[in-house]
């Protein structure tokens, strides 16, 4: 277990740990952006202030640069769309980011995603690949990500290999 921080942690981390394993899962929602000059002590309420941010690299583009070779499984949350809409995405995340699969989801419906113990997912692969996994407990939707993610990718069976996540515990 490796606990990061900060995006600029993660990203150190994730270029010292990628090199030696087989597969990625990353889950972690990283900050897109950080503050560029942080202030310490009270800011004053009697008049206006403004926090300029600057966008931060994207670590989930990065993985495939460290190691061609690794199977980078990445989530995608996105709020109000269309299914179309974010399955184009994510198929877009899936080339920009040269990943294996993308795990998509709408955060945007308040019985399902953040705060909630169900969801609902896409998983895009490869060529116009897309599994939907109708809303339904998250363990349960795990499960079905796995085993999903098996049988596209069968020669994970064939050896052994090390896997590495990524995720954010609060």
């Amino acid at each position: 277990e490796f606990l990061f921080t900060s995006a600029d942690d993660l990203y150190k981390l994730t270029q010292k740990h990628v090199l030696d394993a087989d597969a990625l899962i990353h889950t972690a929602a990283v900050s897109d952006f950080k503050i560029i000059k942080s202030l310490k002590g009270k800011i004053s309420s009697k008049e206006n202030f403004k926090i300029e941010l600057v966008p931060l690299i994207k670590i989930v583009n990065e993985v495939k640069k460290i190691n061609p070779l690794i199977k980078l499984i990445a989530f995608k949350a996105e709020y109000g769309l269309k299914e179309k809409d974010l399955l184009e995405i994510s198929f877009n995340k899936l080339r920009e980011a040269k990943a294996d699969a993308i795990i998509a989801n709408d955060i945007s419906k308040g019985d399902r995603g953040f705060g909630s113990d169900m969801n609902e997912v896409y998983i895009v692969s490869g060529k116009d690949q897309v599994k939907k996994i109708p809303l339904n407990f998250k363990n349960i939707i795990a499960k079905e990500i796995l085993d999903y993610l098996q049988k596209i990718f069968v020669i994970w069976m064939n050896k052994e290999f090390s896997l590495l996540f990524v995720t954010i515990s609060r």
